[in-house]
C-alpha cells in the first residue's frame, strides 16, 4: 500500500492510495510521522523524509509523481462512512486535529 504525507496548518497525516483516505483518525506531529516511517521503512525511509516534508508544505501533499495537491485528494476522498466522500470542512477537522492523548512528549517517550 502506497502512502503519502499530507499537511495542513502544521499538522500531518498519511494518505493511503489504496483507501483514498488518511491512515490515522486524527492528525500527527512531524515527530509522529518520523516514528511511523522509521518503524515501517527503517532508516532508508527516513532518507527521503526531508524532501517529502518540503513538498507536503508546498502543496499539502508529497505526491510528486501524480501532481496531487491536498485539495485534489480531499475532492476524491473516500474517508466517510462505508467509503463515502467526506466534505472538506469535516475532513480537515477530523484528520488534522491532534488528540492530546496522542502527543509525544519527553515524559512519555521510551
Amino acid at each position: 500500500m502506497a502512502t503519502g504525507i499530507i499537511h495542513y496548518n502544521g499538522v500531518y497525516n498519511l494518505w493511503s492510495t489504496e483507501m483514498d483516505s488518511p491512515l490515522f483518525v486524527s492528525g500527527l506531529t512531524r515527530e509522529m510521522v518520523e516514528v511511523y516511517i522509521r518503524e515501517k521503512r527503517g532508516t532508508d525511509g527516513l532518507k527521503t523524509l526531508p524532501e517529502r516534508f518540503d513538498q507536503a508544505h508546498k502543496t499539502g501533499c508529497d505526491d510528486l509523481y501524480l501532481g496531487h495537491t491536498l485539495d485534489d485528494l480531499i475532492a476524491a476522498n473516500r474517508a466517510g462512512p462505508k467509503g463515502t466522500h467526506m466534505e472538506k470542512d469535516e475532513f480537515l477537522k477530523k484528520f488534522f486535529t491532534i488528540e492530546p492523548q496522542f502527543l509525544i512528549t519527553k515524559d512519555n517517550q521510551s
